[in-house]
Protein backbone atom coordinates (compact mmCIF):
# COMPACT_ATOMS: atom_id res chain seq x y z
CA UNK A 1 0.00 0.00 0.00
CA UNK A 2 1.37 3.46 -0.77
CA UNK A 3 0.28 7.10 -1.15
CA UNK A 4 -0.63 7.87 -4.61
CA UNK A 5 2.39 9.83 -6.31
CA UNK A 6 1.44 12.21 -9.21
CA UNK A 7 4.04 12.35 -11.73
CA UNK A 8 4.56 15.45 -13.83
CA UNK A 9 3.31 13.34 -16.87
CA UNK A 10 -0.26 12.72 -18.34
CA UNK A 11 -1.56 10.12 -16.94
CA UNK A 12 -3.26 6.91 -18.94
CA UNK A 13 -6.26 5.13 -18.52
CA UNK A 14 -6.61 2.10 -20.80
CA UNK A 15 -5.40 3.59 -24.18
CA UNK A 16 -7.23 7.30 -23.51
CA UNK A 17 -5.16 9.91 -22.40
CA UNK A 18 -6.53 11.77 -19.56
CA UNK A 19 -6.92 15.26 -18.94
CA UNK A 20 -6.04 16.45 -15.12
CA UNK A 21 -9.50 18.93 -13.94
CA UNK A 22 -10.14 20.75 -11.20
CA UNK A 23 -13.07 19.74 -9.13
CA UNK A 24 -14.48 22.62 -7.25
CA UNK A 25 -15.64 21.88 -3.96
CA UNK A 26 -19.51 23.54 -4.49
CA UNK A 27 -22.86 22.75 -3.88
CA UNK A 28 -24.89 21.52 -6.84
CA UNK A 29 -28.26 23.60 -7.23
CA UNK A 30 -30.97 22.24 -4.42
CA UNK A 31 -28.14 20.83 -2.89
CA UNK A 32 -27.39 20.66 0.85
CA UNK A 33 -23.89 21.78 1.38
CA UNK A 34 -22.04 19.67 4.08
CA UNK A 35 -21.67 21.07 7.18
CA UNK A 36 -18.70 22.74 8.49
CA UNK A 37 -17.87 19.68 10.33
CA UNK A 38 -17.72 17.20 7.77
CA UNK A 39 -13.80 16.85 6.82
CA UNK A 40 -12.14 18.73 4.21
CA UNK A 41 -10.44 15.62 3.22
CA UNK A 42 -11.88 11.68 2.86
CA UNK A 43 -9.83 8.20 2.79
CA UNK A 44 -10.26 7.12 -0.77
CA UNK A 45 -8.67 3.50 -1.86
CA UNK A 46 -7.62 2.46 -5.56
CA UNK A 47 -7.45 -1.49 -5.34
CA UNK A 48 -6.34 -2.21 -9.09
CA UNK A 49 -3.63 -4.98 -10.38
CA UNK A 50 -2.36 -3.21 -13.56
CA UNK A 51 -0.23 -0.21 -12.35
CA UNK A 52 -0.26 2.44 -14.73
CA UNK A 53 -4.18 2.22 -14.32
CA UNK A 54 -4.39 2.03 -10.54
CA UNK A 55 -1.76 5.59 -11.07
CA UNK A 56 -3.75 7.26 -13.47
CA UNK A 57 -7.04 6.60 -11.15
CA UNK A 58 -5.15 7.96 -8.25
CA UNK A 59 -3.59 10.49 -9.75
CA UNK A 60 -7.40 12.10 -10.96
CA UNK A 61 -8.62 11.94 -7.45
CA UNK A 62 -8.33 15.69 -6.21
CA UNK A 63 -5.88 16.25 -3.71
CA UNK A 64 -8.36 18.95 -1.99
CA UNK A 65 -11.00 16.53 -1.82
CA UNK A 66 -9.69 12.94 -0.92
CA UNK A 67 -6.46 11.22 0.47
CA UNK A 68 -5.72 8.14 -1.66
CA UNK A 69 -3.94 5.21 -1.25
CA UNK A 70 -3.35 2.44 -3.86
CA UNK A 71 -3.61 -1.19 -3.75
CA UNK A 72 -2.68 -3.97 -5.78
CA UNK A 73 -4.88 -6.79 -4.50
CA UNK A 74 -7.56 -7.51 -2.48
CA UNK A 75 -5.41 -8.71 0.45
CA UNK A 76 -3.54 -6.24 1.60
CA UNK A 77 -6.69 -3.45 0.64
CA UNK A 78 -9.05 -5.38 2.77
CA UNK A 79 -6.82 -5.34 5.80
CA UNK A 80 -6.20 -2.04 5.49
CA UNK A 81 -9.91 -1.21 5.13
CA UNK A 82 -10.55 -3.30 8.17
CA UNK A 83 -8.78 -1.04 10.07
CA UNK A 84 -9.29 2.64 8.75
CA UNK A 85 -12.05 2.16 6.74
CA UNK A 86 -13.09 4.78 3.60
CA UNK A 87 -15.19 7.21 1.88
CA UNK A 88 -14.64 5.59 -1.65
CA UNK A 89 -13.08 2.28 -2.87
CA UNK A 90 -12.37 2.00 -6.91
CA UNK A 91 -12.14 -1.53 -7.52
CA UNK A 92 -10.98 -3.10 -10.59
CA UNK A 93 -13.30 -6.11 -11.79
CA UNK A 94 -10.36 -8.37 -12.68
CA UNK A 95 -7.94 -7.87 -9.95
CA UNK A 96 -4.88 -10.88 -9.79
CA UNK A 97 -4.19 -13.22 -6.74
CA UNK A 98 -7.10 -15.13 -4.21
CA UNK A 99 -9.91 -12.40 -4.18
CA UNK A 100 -12.01 -11.35 -7.35
CA UNK A 101 -12.41 -7.15 -7.25
CA UNK A 102 -16.54 -7.56 -7.48
CA UNK A 103 -16.15 -10.14 -4.20
CA UNK A 104 -13.98 -7.84 -2.71
CA UNK A 105 -16.55 -5.65 -2.94
CA UNK A 106 -18.94 -7.45 -1.78
CA UNK A 107 -16.68 -7.93 1.24
CA UNK A 108 -16.40 -4.37 1.84
CA UNK A 109 -20.12 -3.85 1.97
CA UNK A 110 -21.02 -6.53 3.98
CA UNK A 111 -18.01 -4.95 6.63
CA UNK A 112 -18.90 -3.30 9.62
CA UNK A 113 -17.36 0.20 8.00
CA UNK A 114 -18.77 -0.90 4.15
CA UNK A 115 -21.66 0.97 4.44
CA UNK A 116 -21.20 4.24 4.23
CA UNK A 117 -18.77 3.91 1.67
CA UNK A 118 -18.87 4.61 -2.05
CA UNK A 119 -17.30 1.93 -4.11
CA UNK A 120 -16.80 2.26 -7.83
CA UNK A 121 -16.77 -0.94 -9.85
CA UNK A 122 -14.06 -0.88 -13.11
CA UNK A 123 -13.80 -2.88 -16.00
CA UNK A 124 -13.52 -3.00 -20.06
CA UNK A 125 -16.35 -5.24 -19.24
CA UNK A 126 -18.37 -2.82 -18.45
CA UNK A 127 -18.82 -1.95 -21.98
CA UNK A 128 -21.47 -4.02 -21.36
CA UNK A 129 -23.94 -1.92 -19.49
CA UNK A 130 -26.41 -5.06 -18.41
CA UNK A 131 -23.48 -6.92 -16.78
CA UNK A 132 -21.86 -4.06 -15.16
CA UNK A 133 -26.10 -3.22 -13.54
CA UNK A 134 -26.11 -6.96 -12.54
CA UNK A 135 -22.68 -6.56 -10.81
CA UNK A 136 -23.35 -3.46 -9.36
CA UNK A 137 -26.83 -4.57 -8.31
CA UNK A 138 -25.46 -7.96 -7.00
CA UNK A 139 -22.17 -7.36 -5.05
CA UNK A 140 -23.29 -3.75 -3.47
CA UNK A 141 -21.43 -1.31 -5.92
CA UNK A 142 -22.79 2.60 -6.36
CA UNK A 143 -21.40 3.18 -9.59
CA UNK A 144 -19.64 1.06 -12.45
CA UNK A 145 -16.80 2.39 -14.75
CA UNK A 146 -16.28 0.93 -18.09
CA UNK A 147 -12.66 1.44 -19.43
CA UNK A 148 -11.19 2.94 -20.98
CA UNK A 149 -12.50 6.40 -20.18
CA UNK A 150 -12.03 9.58 -19.83
CA UNK A 151 -11.44 11.62 -16.70
CA UNK A 152 -14.86 13.42 -16.68
CA UNK A 153 -16.54 10.39 -16.70
CA UNK A 154 -14.26 8.77 -13.49
CA UNK A 155 -15.39 11.76 -11.71
CA UNK A 156 -19.12 11.84 -12.50
CA UNK A 157 -18.70 8.14 -11.26
CA UNK A 158 -17.30 8.54 -8.14
CA UNK A 159 -19.53 11.80 -6.86
CA UNK A 160 -22.63 9.56 -7.57
CA UNK A 161 -21.07 6.83 -5.41
CA UNK A 162 -19.94 8.79 -3.28
CA UNK A 163 -23.61 10.62 -2.94
CA UNK A 164 -25.37 7.62 -2.70
CA UNK A 165 -23.99 7.18 0.58
CA UNK A 166 -24.08 10.54 2.71
CA UNK A 167 -26.01 9.89 5.43
CA UNK A 168 -29.52 11.38 4.87
CA UNK A 169 -29.22 13.00 8.48
CA UNK A 170 -26.49 15.49 7.42
CA UNK A 171 -28.51 16.45 4.86
CA UNK A 172 -31.10 18.32 7.16
CA UNK A 173 -34.29 17.61 4.83
CA UNK A 174 -36.23 15.43 7.69
CA UNK A 175 -36.45 15.74 10.97
CA UNK A 176 -33.87 13.45 12.87
CA UNK A 177 -35.28 10.77 14.10
CA UNK A 178 -36.61 9.58 10.66
CA UNK A 179 -33.71 10.18 9.50
CA UNK A 180 -31.42 8.00 11.76
CA UNK A 181 -33.45 5.68 10.85
CA UNK A 182 -33.28 5.59 7.43
CA UNK A 183 -29.33 5.88 7.72
CA UNK A 184 -29.76 2.94 9.98
CA UNK A 185 -31.41 0.64 7.98
CA UNK A 186 -29.71 1.34 4.96
CA UNK A 187 -26.73 0.54 6.31
CA UNK A 188 -27.98 -2.59 7.47
CA UNK A 189 -29.32 -3.43 4.51
CA UNK A 190 -26.89 -6.02 3.22
CA UNK A 191 -26.36 -7.81 6.71
CA UNK A 192 -30.35 -8.77 7.90
CA UNK A 193 -32.33 -10.90 6.81
CA UNK A 194 -36.59 -10.48 5.36
CA UNK A 195 -37.62 -11.02 9.70
CA UNK A 196 -35.39 -8.65 11.50
CA UNK A 197 -36.36 -6.07 7.67
CA UNK A 198 -40.12 -6.06 8.46
CA UNK A 199 -39.09 -6.03 12.66
CA UNK A 200 -40.90 -9.73 13.03
CA UNK A 201 -40.46 -12.89 15.24
CA UNK A 202 -39.56 -15.70 12.27
CA UNK A 203 -43.08 -17.47 13.39
CA UNK A 204 -45.25 -14.08 12.98
CA UNK A 205 -48.38 -14.79 11.52
CA UNK A 206 -49.44 -13.42 8.31
CA UNK A 207 -51.89 -10.66 9.88
CA UNK A 208 -48.46 -9.99 12.19
CA UNK A 209 -46.06 -9.10 8.61
CA UNK A 210 -49.42 -7.55 7.16
CA UNK A 211 -49.65 -5.07 10.54
CA UNK A 212 -45.41 -4.54 10.46
CA UNK A 213 -45.22 -4.12 6.86
CA UNK A 214 -48.28 -1.23 6.62
CA UNK A 215 -46.75 0.57 9.79
CA UNK A 216 -43.23 0.94 7.77
CA UNK A 217 -44.83 2.26 5.20
CA UNK A 218 -46.27 5.16 6.91
CA UNK A 219 -43.12 6.54 6.94
CA UNK A 220 -41.25 5.04 4.38
CA UNK A 221 -43.14 4.36 1.23
CA UNK A 222 -41.53 7.15 -1.07
CA UNK A 223 -45.07 8.40 -2.32
CA UNK A 224 -44.77 10.22 1.73
CA UNK A 225 -40.98 11.89 0.29
CA UNK A 226 -42.03 12.25 -3.47
CA UNK A 227 -40.62 15.88 -3.55
CA UNK A 228 -36.62 14.35 -2.35
CA UNK A 229 -36.50 12.84 -5.50
CA UNK A 230 -36.11 16.64 -7.28
CA UNK A 231 -33.90 18.20 -4.30
CA UNK A 232 -32.07 15.34 -2.57
CA UNK A 233 -32.10 12.53 -5.01
CA UNK A 234 -29.78 10.73 -3.42
CA UNK A 235 -31.53 10.72 0.11
CA UNK A 236 -34.90 9.43 -2.29
CA UNK A 237 -32.90 6.42 -3.75
CA UNK A 238 -31.88 5.23 -0.44
CA UNK A 239 -35.52 4.88 0.75
CA UNK A 240 -36.61 3.58 -2.19
CA UNK A 241 -34.36 0.92 -1.74
CA UNK A 242 -34.88 0.26 1.58
CA UNK A 243 -38.93 -0.09 0.66
CA UNK A 244 -38.21 -1.83 -2.16
CA UNK A 245 -36.30 -4.28 -0.32
CA UNK A 246 -39.12 -4.56 2.35
CA UNK A 247 -41.47 -4.87 -0.40
CA UNK A 248 -39.34 -7.90 -1.43
CA UNK A 249 -39.59 -9.12 2.13
CA UNK A 250 -43.49 -8.94 2.33
CA UNK A 251 -44.11 -10.94 -0.50
CA UNK A 252 -42.04 -13.67 0.30
CA UNK A 253 -43.13 -13.67 4.05
CA UNK A 254 -46.88 -13.82 3.01
CA UNK A 255 -46.59 -16.66 0.54
CA UNK A 256 -46.15 -19.99 2.61
CA UNK A 257 -44.12 -21.69 0.00
CA UNK A 258 -41.93 -19.31 -0.91
CA UNK A 259 -41.68 -18.42 2.59
CA UNK A 260 -40.40 -21.89 3.34
CA UNK A 261 -37.99 -22.07 0.42
CA UNK A 262 -36.61 -18.55 2.02
CA UNK A 263 -36.42 -20.29 5.68
CA UNK A 264 -34.08 -23.21 4.59
CA UNK A 265 -32.08 -20.85 2.65
CA UNK A 266 -31.38 -18.81 5.57
CA UNK A 267 -30.92 -22.01 7.88
CA UNK A 268 -28.76 -23.77 5.95
CA UNK A 269 -26.15 -21.24 3.87
CA UNK A 270 -27.82 -18.01 5.37
CA UNK A 271 -29.01 -16.50 2.53
CA UNK A 272 -30.66 -13.22 3.03
CA UNK A 273 -32.76 -12.88 0.32
CA UNK A 274 -34.74 -15.38 -1.76
CA UNK A 275 -34.03 -13.82 -5.18
CA UNK A 276 -31.09 -15.16 -7.06
CA UNK A 277 -29.97 -17.76 -3.99
CA UNK A 278 -29.88 -21.03 -5.57
CA UNK A 279 -31.82 -23.60 -3.48
CA UNK A 280 -29.15 -26.89 -2.27
CA UNK A 281 -28.87 -29.88 -4.60
CA UNK A 282 -30.86 -32.55 -2.32
CA UNK A 283 -34.24 -29.54 -2.11
CA UNK A 284 -33.86 -29.39 -6.00
CA UNK A 285 -33.61 -32.92 -6.82
CA UNK A 286 -36.58 -33.49 -4.18
CA UNK A 287 -38.60 -31.21 -5.89
CA UNK A 288 -37.69 -31.75 -9.05
CA UNK A 289 -39.63 -35.28 -8.44
CA UNK A 290 -42.90 -33.78 -7.40
CA UNK A 291 -45.35 -33.61 -11.02
CA UNK A 292 -48.21 -31.00 -9.01
CA UNK A 293 -47.63 -27.50 -7.18
CA UNK A 294 -49.54 -29.38 -4.09
CA UNK A 295 -46.91 -31.74 -3.88
CA UNK A 296 -43.95 -29.87 -4.25
CA UNK A 297 -45.54 -27.50 -1.33
CA UNK A 298 -45.32 -30.69 0.79
CA UNK A 299 -41.94 -31.41 0.26
CA UNK A 300 -40.80 -28.14 1.03
CA UNK A 301 -42.42 -28.12 4.31
CA UNK A 302 -40.71 -31.09 4.89
CA UNK A 303 -37.42 -29.84 3.75
CA UNK A 304 -37.49 -27.44 6.09
CA UNK A 305 -38.71 -29.39 8.96
CA UNK A 306 -35.81 -31.49 8.53
CA UNK A 307 -33.79 -28.40 8.82
CA UNK A 308 -35.25 -27.65 11.67
CA UNK A 309 -34.34 -31.39 13.17
CA UNK A 310 -38.13 -31.91 13.33
CA UNK A 311 -38.45 -35.47 11.64
CA UNK A 312 -42.32 -36.41 12.87
CA UNK A 313 -43.44 -32.85 10.86
CA UNK A 314 -41.17 -33.92 8.17
CA UNK A 315 -42.65 -37.55 8.01
CA UNK A 316 -46.17 -35.90 7.94
CA UNK A 317 -45.40 -33.53 5.63
CA UNK A 318 -43.73 -36.12 2.92
CA UNK A 319 -47.09 -38.44 3.57
CA UNK A 320 -49.13 -35.33 2.58
CA UNK A 321 -46.67 -35.04 -0.33
CA UNK A 322 -47.28 -38.95 -1.03
CA UNK A 323 -51.03 -38.66 -0.86
CA UNK A 324 -51.50 -36.08 -3.58
CA UNK A 325 -49.41 -38.27 -5.83
CA UNK A 326 -49.88 -41.84 -4.33
CA UNK A 327 -48.06 -43.50 -7.73
CA UNK A 328 -44.49 -41.13 -6.97
CA UNK A 329 -42.04 -43.65 -6.15
CA UNK A 330 -39.54 -41.40 -5.68
CA UNK A 331 -41.48 -39.73 -2.60
CA UNK A 332 -41.93 -43.25 -1.40
CA UNK A 333 -38.77 -44.18 -1.13
CA UNK A 334 -37.83 -40.89 0.60
CA UNK A 335 -40.85 -41.12 3.00
CA UNK A 336 -39.26 -44.53 3.69
CA UNK A 337 -35.99 -42.95 4.22
CA UNK A 338 -37.92 -40.39 6.66
CA UNK A 339 -39.52 -43.12 8.45
CA UNK A 340 -36.74 -45.42 9.48
CA UNK A 341 -34.36 -42.25 10.48
CA UNK A 342 -37.53 -41.25 13.00
CA UNK A 343 -37.45 -44.62 13.88
CA UNK A 344 -34.04 -44.33 15.29
CA UNK A 345 -34.07 -41.33 16.58
CA UNK A 346 -37.13 -42.51 18.83
CA UNK A 347 -35.27 -45.72 20.26
CA UNK A 348 -32.80 -43.71 21.35
CA UNK A 349 -34.59 -42.12 23.57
Amino acid sequence: MENKRVSGGVPQLGRIQLKRVRVERTSAPNEAAPPPAMPLRRRAMVVESDQPVRDAVAACLPDDVFETYVFSDADEALENFEEHGAALAIIGRELSGGTPGNAFCRMIRRSGKGSTTGIVLMSPAYRDVQLAAQDCSFYGADAFLALPAQTEALIAQVQLAVSRREPVERLGVLPSELARRIDSLFDALETIDYYRLLEVEPQADIDAIKKAYHRLALWLHPDRHARLKASHPHAFEKINAIFKRISEGYNVLVDDNRRRSYNLGLRKRGALRLSGDRQSSREERELALCKTDDARAHVLESLEARSLGDMEMAEEAMARALETEPDNEALALILDSIRKLLDVVNRGR
